[in-house]
């Protein structure tokens, strides 16, 4: 399915500034602004956008057909407003900056967000609403959950499994074929050498579980 020639950026904050400085630098047009669930930042402006008003209030008009991509840094509430936009007929927009990388046999899943000096290399599977920031990389034959995200400088070796709604802090790698379980965290400048259960929080050099969520 093709992507929608308007679409708005859901989230004013960081997230959503870069979401937009990365569709200005990919020659991207079509973008009609902001929305954000704050009523405070209505009528304001992020990078010279407007915000529009929050989702809520966009779905109660045409919104249809038009396109979103959510910057959301929570992957909890990314995957919560992104389902009810979906649902309301909008469509999920990609963005990918031109400075990075995306192998041609890479596969990258609607709404998901690349930024600039990151790396997808070949055979990685990409889920949807994928958060992979500034020079983050991601290995041969890896795989990335729905709604995980990677911060800055965090490195995805090859045959790894990141989970749904995963997180890893910047600069946190994963060793080659380790999997970072669903809603897992690994927390920045760590080194996974084994696998992350879900909804554990591992930390150090060896990464250790520090804290589960129950």
């Amino acid at each position: 399915m093709s992507e929608p020639e308007t679409f708005v950026i859901v989230g004013a904050g960081g997230q959503g500034a870069e979401a937009l400085w990365v569709a200005r630098a990919s020659g991207r047009g079509g973008f009609l602004g902001f929305l954000d669930s704050k009523s405070e930042l209505k009528g304001s402006e992020v990078l010279g956008a407007t915000v529009l008003g929050s989702e809520d209030d966009f779905i109660r008009g045409q919104c249809a057909g038009v396109g979103f991509h959510c910057a959301i840094g929570n992957n909890a509430i990314r995957r919560e407003v992104s389902e009810k936009l979906e649902a309301s007929g909008m469509v999920p927009v990609t963005l990918i900056h031109p400075h990075a990388t995306v192998a041609a046999e890479a596969q990258v899943g609607a709404g998901t967000y690349i930024g600039a000096g990151a790396i997808v290399s070949i055979r990685a599977e990409v889920g949807r609403h994928v958060l992979i920031n500034l020079n983050a990389n991601v290995g041969h034959d890896a795989v990335l959950g729905d709604y995980a995200q990677l911060c800055p400088g965090a490195c995805v070796n090859g045959y790894c499994r990141v989970g749904r709604e995963a997180f890893l802090g910047s600069n946190a790698v994963i060793e080659p074929g380790k999997v970072v379980g669903d809603n897992a965290t690994l927390a920045a400048c760590s080194f996974a050498v084994s696998d992350i259960e879900p909804g554990h929080t591992a930390m150090g050099v060896p990464a250790r579980t520090i804290f589960r969520k129950r």
